[in-house]
């Protein structure tokens, strides 16, 4: 397929996320109006947060999906240095509401000056996603081990579900998250393919560890 086709497609791709944002950020906002009203009864209350978890739900996977439809055409070419322990700390605090109320045990194992050239973005989303599996599957009062070397990472979490065996598969989400988009390791496995990185994972009775090879 020629470059200028790939660049159609990824054109296409944007466009079409632009014009789904803007009915479902005109949707929120109707709903948000909507929610202050005095008069409204407990089931329209429960319809409109179920109206607006939809949305966000739909908003999510737009964003997905685009990055998917980059990866698969080869976008982030981009490369600059990158120390990886910083990035993971990074990562960590965008879920630190979530850790705190399931009240998970965090232990990160930071090896020594793991500096290397990647396109900072894409490693910004693998570690976030990798970071969010693991806070999202695992269950009130449990763990996170993270570990990082020279140019590797391993999360590990606790989780007492049945995690798929195809769970980096699209779509797929594990048994005890129905309302997951199943996209999260998607893209892990995508950034993975697209970036030459070895990606492995091992399941366990308790636990669900994923490693990633820079």
């Amino acid at each position: 397929m020629s470059k200028q086709s790939d660049k159609n497609k990824i054109e296409y791709a944007q466009n079409l996320s632009h014009e789904l944002m803007t009915p479902l950020a005109v949707i929120r906002s109707k709903v948000e109006l909507l929610l202050q009203s005095p008069h409204l009864s407990e089931d329209d209350m429960n319809n409109l947060d179920i109206i607006l978890k939809t949305v966000e739900r739909m908003n999510r996977l737009n964003k997905a999906l685009i990055i998917l439809s980059k990866l698969d055409n080869n976008v982030y070419v981009d490369s600059e240095k990158v120390d990886l322990n910083d990035m993971v700390s990074s990562a960590l605090e965008k879920f630190q509401d979530q850790i705190r109320l399931k009240e998970l045990s965090i232990r990160f194992s930071r090896g020594e000056d793991i500096v290397f050239e990647t396109n900072k973005n894409i490693l910004d989303i693998l570690l976030t996603n990798l970071i969010k599996n693991a806070v999202l599957h695992n269950y009130p009062h449990g763990r996170i081990l993270i570990e990082t070397n020279t140019r590797y990472i391993k999360v590990e979490n606790t989780c007492n579900k049945d995690v798929p065996e195809n769970i980096f598969n699209r779509f797929v989400s594990s048994v005890d998250k129905p309302h997951s988009l199943g996209l999260g390791l998607a893209i892990v496995s995508k950034i993975c393919e697209s970036f030459n990185y070895e990606l492995s994972h091992n399941i366990s009775a308790e636990s669900f560890t994923i490693e990633v090879k820079f």
